[in-house]
């Protein structure tokens, strides 16, 4: 258990249904209640290392050809095997056995890079808050990260005053709504290289 999980809601624990109202798509409130970090969940050692390495290997040799802003479509036995456990683990814990996987990328960070504060499931302009392009859907997101060189690339949900500290093979899931905010803190030293998914309810109705 961490210090912010109340007993049987830290890991890979399913999430009680007093929790399952936070997961929901499009979710957005004034006030988040301290009880909605528990749906933010670090599991260490989720990749070996060896499938660490195999990823930043994928990524590294297509990414001069292929790179579009330091990221690329994963390829190969490894990102499949990995993407299915991510899948798994995020049905289990979510308590939602219809998920379906949307999207992942492998993404490179330089020093001087992040990513600015943000929602999965939408996109932010001048003019508020918009639906994902051509009627995309995101409902759980996942982080994996390749590696822990270097300093700097924490994710942080500042609505919940959390901090994760890279680490090789640590996953971090948490649901893509607007209460679960969250931004890359900008790389300080080498770079940082991560597999990011997200996953979609089977149903855009289903609650």
């Amino acid at each position: 258990m961490t210090a912010r999980d109340p007993e049987g809601t830290s890991g890979d624990a399913p999430l009680p249904p007093s929790l399952w109202p936070w997961r929901e798509r499009g979710l957005a409130v004034d006030a988040v209640p301290a009880e909605a970090a528990a749906l933010v969940r670090e599991l260490p050692g989720f990749a070996s290392t060896a499938e660490c390495a195999a990823l930043r290997a994928d990524l590294g040799a297509r990414l001069p050809a292929e790179g579009d802003h330091g990221r690329v479509v994963p390829r190969g036995p490894v990102a499949e095997a990995v993407e299915a456990r991510i899948l798994a683990i995020l049905r289990r814990i979510y308590v939602l056995d219809d998920l379906l996987g949307d999207h992942a990328v492998l993404l490179r960070l330089e020093v001087g890079q992040f990513h600015a504060l943000r929602a999965d499931d939408a996109l932010r302009d001048d003019d508020g808050w918009r639906p994902l392009p051509q009627g995309a859907r995101r409902d759980v997101s996942a982080f994996l990260y390749l590696d822990d060189a270097g300093a700097g690339g924490e994710l942080w949900f500042p609505q919940h005053g959390l901090v994760v500290a890279p680490a090789t093979g640590l996953l971090v899931t948490y649901p893509s709504n607007r209460c679960f905010l969250h931004e890359v803190l900008p790389v300080a030293a080498g770079a940082r290289h991560a597999l990011q998914v997200w996953a979609r309810r089977a149903s855009p109705a289903a609650g």
